[in-house]
């Protein structure tokens, strides 16, 4: 139902008046939501190939004064030589995204649509995804990288930041935000076991942010905030499960999902780390690198 127009709906009810249609979405998700071995093959190469790009390939690229557009050109360049499809795929209606977002400094706090925390200026008002031709990557701003990569159908997510010059000129709440969703994001992937509620790990994540001092700039500044965590993550960016209020069915070993801690900083930019995980018996199996710090270029 959630993939169908008002027109297509209209015609199936009109042709098959006689059936009574009822929806599917959530049969369809959870199906979608534990992976088999050859699925999971598909998003272990992916997850490789998508770390290689952001952690190896990407940081010799980058340098004082490349704009956020340059950047994803160089990204997109990357990615294709690594087998990226070129496509994200998302679930939700009307959703979309192109490569991901590219943001310098405090266009990581701008207003957007999408249903995530990273904001971002984009390319146009038309097409607000990529990263903008105006905005240049320069010393005292965080450089976030939020983005998918496709490889035979199926995606994963990663979010990577990087700094001009020694990290130890970087502000320290802003070092202090990134290592506090390091470590929230590390004590959920030890979590991310059979039987687990969803809700419950959203929960014990709110816990933890509310005896912070991150609680306004958690998961997004202002209409930006979200509130989930995480996602299942597969042919579509946004799949079952979420981490979030009112998903609680278990876990089960085979499903992925994408842990995305990510603190909003007034006037400066966005930290945090996104990462794609394999639910298993022993923990969170991180598909998309072990890396998780900030990089220094």
């Amino acid at each position: 139902m959630n993939g169908l127009s008002w027109a297509l709906s209209n015609s199936l009810t009109k042709n098959f008046s006689s059936h009574h249609f009822i929806p599917a979405d959530k049969i369809i998700g959870m199906s979608r939501a534990k992976k088999s071995d050859w699925e999971l093959n598909i998003l272990r190469e992916a997850g490789s190939k998508h770390a290689r790009c952001l952690t190896s390939l990407l940081p010799q690229f980058l340098h004082e004064g490349i704009s956020e557009l340059e950047i994803c050109h160089k990204i997109s360049e990357l990615f294709f030589s690594e087998g990226h499809l070129g496509i994200l795929r998302m679930e939700n209606y009307g959703e979309e995204v192109f490569l991901g977002h590219i943001s310098v400094g405090d266009s990581a706090n701008y207003p957007s649509a999408f249903n995530g925390p990273v904001g971002l200026r984009g390319v146009h008002p038309a097409t607000p995804y990529m990263g903008s031709a105006e905005v240049k990557w320069t010393a005292g701003k965080p450089l976030i990288i939020d983005n998918g990569f496709t490889l035979g159908g199926y995606i994963t997510d990663k979010t990577q930041v990087y700094w001009l010059g020694k990290i130890e000129n970087m502000p320290a709440n802003a070092i202090e935000a990134h290592n506090f969703c390091i470590g929230l994001q590390n004590e959920i992937a030890e979590s991310l076991r059979p039987g687990i509620l969803p809700s419950a790990l959203w929960n014990r994540c709110l816990a933890e942010v509310e005896r912070s001092q991150w609680k306004n700039g958690f998961m997004g500044l202002g209409t930006n905030k979200v509130s989930f965590v995480g996602h299942g993550i597969g042919l579509a960016i946004d799949e079952y499960p979420v981490l979030t209020t009112g998903f609680d069915y278990p876990l089960e070993a085979g499903m992925t999902i994408a842990l995305e801690p990510k603190i909003g900083i007034p006037g400066f930019g966005m930290v945090g780390v996104e990462n794609t995980f394999e639910v298993t018996p022993s923990g969170g199996k991180c598909l998309t690198g072990e890396n998780f710090d900030i990089i220094s270029v």
